[in-house]
């Protein structure tokens, strides 16, 4: 809606302006998260009360007066007062990687730069690299960092983009007599995705294009044909609707999913057996005769090939390697890595478990950062211990779920733990991270994470590369000694299923378990909602073709105990 998108950029930008600040990381994020909310959300919230306001997740009653403030006046007050430090294009350097707050002001302050054109400008005449701080170096990262947040303005990451399109989905499920279907980059798992699309039956009985085009969720509409419609939604991004028909509904779906280059290998296979295949579905060259291809089943058969699921649609080896049977959310029986309100997250422990129970887990190890990450509130193994005989209080009101304490460790300059191994030998799970120094050079962050790979008490290296996705490039190290020696140490490489992180990447994680790593799967969650993250690291192993076999998070409790 309308008046969600306003809103949703509103409270972004007071984020930002707190940022510029240096105010409390805490109130930063809760800004952040209450405009994701918005920004995905299908219900005006001009129609909500204060109380449905602030219900929803990630809201609260403080935002919610705020949002309230924003219907009636566009703005709130706390935001006009912030708005009066700095101009409204400062904000734009702020997406662009390695312009932080402090480097943002600082811009500001010495050059007046106030846009990212003029950022651009400034750095291609080399007048940034004299600023205390800068250097050429910095400089070059900046006119990079320009570019790649050019590109990162275009696209969604894949799970604010899959909750918006299975809402589109349920508005239009009463207007369909089969499901609608997700298509495109977002079916195949692709981290990011640049625009919405969606197949449905032909229906001569319901007018669904009409009912699409007509949605409250429609913004404009950019094309209209007898069978397709695209449309701007009100938060600014494109969704395409489709229509197929029943006899050639498995090739379209097929070749809506994609990839071009996926696709490029059907046609020549196609071709090769003398048969055509397209949008319209298969057909024999001689005569020109349909082939069965009411379902994507039916047009692999026909082709030879068994099913590839749409996760390894990418036109790399899918038509030269078995295809396995991937891992599904089904197959993952708990978590690793979390945080609760004794560190960064949100959640009291009791919280976290019942949220975790509701997704089904056998087990959970519940976590949170180690006391040298002070900006996160890192805990002592005094704190450790005393909130680990918490965790066991909790033990009898989720009787089905067995429960451990996990820690974040930080990774010392030196490869050191955070604590002793006296100290680490009594936690549960230890995850190893790295959180500071990320710009060292290669030679040193390989060394630095080698160190925790081979302390026989570490037994997962959290978001490997620590890359942010459109905002961090991954950590330069020796990948392949890495994943090499984690494999020869016992020490699973993590899958982090934040929406941002995605780390590792499906091409890493593929490398990795070539060389004998085992993997681990976690949500890395911060509040209760955000456990189901780890169904978006089910999504990144699949593209990566892990099997449950390959997953330590597929172990059953007896087996977990029993390989740490």
């Amino acid at each position: 809606m309308a008046n969600n998108a306003a809103a949703a950029a509103i409270l972004r930008e007071m984020a930002l302006r707190l940022e510029l600040e240096g105010a409390n990381r805490f109130r930063i994020r809760s800004y952040q998260k209450a405009a994701q909310t918005l920004s995905v959300l299908i219900a005006d919230i001009a129609s909500l009360s204060f109380d449905e306001l602030a219900a929803l997740p990630s809201v609260g009653r403080s935002i919610a007066a705020h949002i309230s403030e924003i219907l009636q006046t566009g703005t709130f007050a706390e935001l006009e007062h912030l708005r009066t430090k700095f101009p409204s294009g400062v904000l734009d350097l702020m997406r662009i990687n390695g312009i932080g707050p402090k480097r943002t002001a600082a811009l500001y302050n010495a050059l007046g730069i106030d846009s990212s054109d003029k950022l651009r400008d400034c750095a291609k005449r080399g007048l940034i690299r004299p600023l205390e701080g800068f250097g050429e170096h910095i400089e070059q990262n900046i006119l990079a960092g320009i570019a790649a947040a050019d590109e990162s303005d275009h696209r969604l990451l894949h799970w604010p983009a899959a909750r918006l399109a299975e809402e589109i989905t349920a508005y239009l499920r009463p207007f369909a007599d089969s499901p609608v279907l997700i298509t495109g980059s977002l079916r195949r798992g692709c981290e990011t995705v640049g625009n919405i699309d969606l197949l449905a039956r032909a229906n001569p009985h319901a007018d669904i294009l009409r009912a699409f085009a007509t949605a409250p969720f429609c913004g404009r509409v950019l094309t209209r044909k007898a069978a397709e419609v695209s449309i701007v939604l009100k938060n600014g991004r494109q969704c395409t609707l489709r229509l197929a028909r029943a006899e050639n509904f498995g090739a379209a779906e097929i070749y809506y999913t994609g990839s071009k280059e996926h696709l490029a290998l059907l046609g020549k296979r196609a071709e090769s057996l003398g048969m055509s295949f397209g949008l319209n579905g298969l057909a024999r060259q001689s005569d020109g005769a349909a082939l069965p291809a009411q379902t994507e089943e039916a047009v692999y058969s026909a082709l030879g090939l068994p099913f590839i699921p749409p996760d390894l649609r990418e036109g790399t080896f899918e038509f030269e390697r078995p295809i396995p049977a991937l891992v599904t959310e089904k197959d993952i029986k708990g978590d690793f890595h979390s945080h609760t309100v004794y560190s960064d997250g949100s959640g009291t422990m009791a919280q976290m478990c019942g949220a975790a129970a509701a997704l089904g887990h056998e087990w959970f190890a519940l976590g949170d950062h180690s006391q040298r990450l002070g900006v996160a509130k890192g805990i002592s193994m005094q704190q450790y211990r005393e909130t680990k005989k918490e965790l066991a209080a909790l033990g009898e009101q989720f009787p089905a779920m067995q429960l451990l304490r996990s820690l974040e460790v930080e990774i010392l300059a030196d490869g050191e733990m955070d604590f002793p191994d006296e100290d680490l030998k009594d936690i549960d799970v230890v995850i190893g991270a790295i959180h500071s120094g990320p710009k060292d050079d290669a030679e040193k962050l390989t060394k630095r994470i080698l160190g925790a790979i081979k302390n026989p008490y570490v037994d997962i290296l959290a978001h490997p590369t620590g890359r942010i996705i459109s905002k961090r490039p991954s950590y330069v190290f020796d990948e392949e000694l890495i994943f090499s020696q984690a494999a020869a140490a016992h020490t699973a490489l993590e899958i982090n299923g934040q929406p941002d992180r995605q780390d590792l990447s499906p091409e890493k994680a593929l490398r990795a378990h070539a060389l004998g790593a085992k993997i681990a799967l976690s949500s890395d969650a911060h509040a209760p909602d955000q456990l189901a993250y780890i169904k978006l690291a089910v999504r990144v192993a699949r593209r990566a073709w892990l099997t449950k076999a390959d997953i330590l998070n597929c172990l059953s409790y007896k087996e977990l105990k029993d390989y740490l």
